[in-house]
Formats: C-alpha cells, structure tokens, sequence
C-alpha cells in the first residue's frame, strides 16, 4: 500500500470532508481570541488609570497579550486566504509571531517572579 492510496482515502473519508464545521469551529476561535483581546484591552486600561506615569511588568505583561490574542483573533479570522497574501513572508510571520510573543511573554512572568524571589531572599538577609 502505498503513501499516495493512504492520502486518498484519509481525504474521502467523510470526516475530512465536512469542512464546513472546520469553518465554524475556526470562526468560533476567532471570535473567542477576539474576546479575550478585549478583556486585555480593558484590563490594560484599568492599570492605566491607576499608575498612568509608570510603565511596570503588568503593563507589559497585558499589552503582549493583547497582541498575541489580538493577532491570532486576525489570523483565525482569514485563515482561508493566508496563502494569497504575497509575500509569504508576511503569512509564516502571521502564524510564527503569536507563539514567539506568547513565549516572550512566559519567559517574563518567569523573570518578574525570580526578580521578587531574588530580592526577598538575598536582599533581606544582608540588611539583617
């Protein structure tokens, strides 16, 4: 059996085939990313009254999760015409940047709580 017969039969198969309920799960996503873009849009405000002149770690932390929420919102929404869009540099960067931006942001919660581990633990006892 070959590789080309097993493509063939996972594409006629009727699973595969229904990809209208694909386009309403996708839609669905888009929809949820955009929700929660807003939410962090709205949370980004409220730190912003609070403390308007200082830039802090929260800030930071909401304001690149408003992007990456934002831009995979934009990319679930026209997921189907990402292979028109010329050049393809700018689709595989539509689709990379959202991970690289959520792993930015990952490394600086971590780095936001080692900061505070590091200055309760090493900077009280010298004080002391």
């Amino acid at each position: 059996m070959s590789s080309s017969n097993n493509t063939q039969d996972a594409t006629a198969s009727p699973s595969y085939s229904n990809s209208s309920m694909v386009t309403v799960e996708y839609d669905y996503l888009a929809v949820l990313y955009a929700l929660l873009a807003s939410v962090a849009f709205v949370q980004l405000i409220r730190i912003q009254k609070r403390n308007s002149i200082v830039w802090t770690t929260q800030k930071s932390f909401v304001v690149l999760n408003f992007f990456v929420m934002s831009v995979r919102a934009v990319v679930f929404a026209i997921r189907e015409r990402l292979d028109e869009i010329e050049p393809k540099v700018f689709a595989s960067i539509l689709l990379d940047l959202p991970g690289l931006i959520f792993f930015t942001t990952c490394a600086c919660v971590v780095l936001f709580f080692f900061f505070f581990f590091f200055f309760f633990f090493f900077f009280e006892k010298s004080f002391s």
